[in-house]
């Protein structure tokens, strides 16, 4: 289970990489999504 916060950024990352049609967003997009989730594996 995630905190509310979280799901909600994690789920935001998800469809911003899915509609992203630019590979250089995409990959900015992937880092974010890299870092909440490294983000969560810190707590």
């Amino acid at each position: 289970n995630l905190e509310r916060e979280t799901y909600k950024i994690i789920r935001q990352n998800v469809i911003d990489m899915i509609l992203a049609t630019e590979m250089t967003k995409h990959f900015e997009h992937l880092a974010k999504f890299v870092n909440v989730c490294s983000a969560r594996g810190d707590e």
